[in-house]
């Protein structure tokens, strides 16, 4: 393991040297078991983004508890506390929530089904979301995007499934949540691996009913 963790994060400098972001494929650890990591969303969900977000309206998100990561980032200045995400008929959701101020960026990037960034900054008081795609992981395009996002105790946003390259086709989704600090990666979730979960499917709210 220690052997997996070094060549690794070897692969990530090559990236970074090279002025590339590194790709979210080289977090999860090659020897790794086959452990999801996260709680995957349970039914479709449309919340209304605001500054007090409703439990109800995001109950059935999937959830990733960032508090209870314990490794070496853990003891440094962690804010993150929850990520929440699901998806509705149409538009994929996500919430962060934590101390302020969260950090000068926030960055999701997906790895699955197709490589995509979506990257968070201040401006102008409040934020703007990117969104970016790339066919090969390395060379990202900026995509065209009407994102709304709510920036209060924590971040919310809704982006079009289309803006982000899905399909409701079931596809699986992987990704890994970044918060950058001084120019540097100060938080990154989950630190070893990806938040993975079954990405929108016109039959997904028929395979989680219970009676």
């Amino acid at each position: 393991m220690i052997f997996d963790s070094l060549f690794r994060s070897r692969l990530q400098n090559v990236y970074r040297r090279l002025g590339a972001t590194p790709p979210p494929a080289l977090s999860v650890p090659i020897c790794a078991a086959e452990i999801r990591l996260g709680h995957p969303p349970l039914r479709s969900i449309e919340p209304k983004l605001g500054v007090r977000p409703s439990y109800l309206d995001w109950s059935g998100a999937g959830k990733y508890d960032a508090w209870r990561d314990q490794g070496a980032m853990a003891q440094g200045d962690r804010r993150v506390r929850t990520i929440l995400y699901g998806f509705g008929e149409k538009d994929f959701y996500f919430r962060l929530d934590g101390a302020a101020p969260l950090g000068e960026e926030i960055s999701v990037d997906f790895n699955q089904p197709i490589h995509v960034k979506v990257r968070a900054v201040p401006q102008n008081g409040g934020w703007t979301v990117e969104v970016s795609r790339a066919k090969d992981g390395i060379h990202f395009e900026p995509v065209a995007s009407e994102v709304e996002v709510v920036a209060e105790r924590g971040l919310q946003w809704r982006i079009p499934f289309a803006s982000l390259g899905w399909r409701n086709d079931g596809a699986e989704v992987s990704c890994l949540v970044r918060v950058m600090r001084g120019g540097t990666e100060a938080e990154r979730y989950p630190e070893r691996g990806l938040i993975e979960f079954a990405g929108p499917n016109k039959t997904h709210d028929l395979k989680n009913w219970f009676v």
